[in-house]
């Protein structure tokens, strides 16, 4: 009976510890900052209220190319205000 409490408290620990850690690497997974997007490349930025990895999806279908960096139509502003 010891064994089985002793082993039911370490796997109540490890899934504890292992929520902790994936929501850790959520937090530090989403950059500060947010998505814009725009008609065309000559058009006006805007603000799309995306989330960090649905700008990357968007990004991926329309330009494939460095999320950081202004040069498509979608991008993450780290500098948005």
């Amino acid at each position: 009976m010891k064994r089985f409490l002793l082993c039911a408290a370490a796997a109540f620990g490890i899934t504890l510890a292992a929520e902790a850690f994936l929501a850790a690497k959520s937090a530090v997974a989403d950059p500060a900052g947010c998505c814009e997007q725009r008609a065309n490349v000559g058009a006006e930025w805007a603000k799309n209220n995306l989330n960090f990895a649905s700008c990357e999806q968007l990004n991926r279908a329309l330009d494939n190319d460095d999320i950081f960096q202004p040069n498509g139509q979608v991008w993450w502003n780290s500098n948005c205000k």
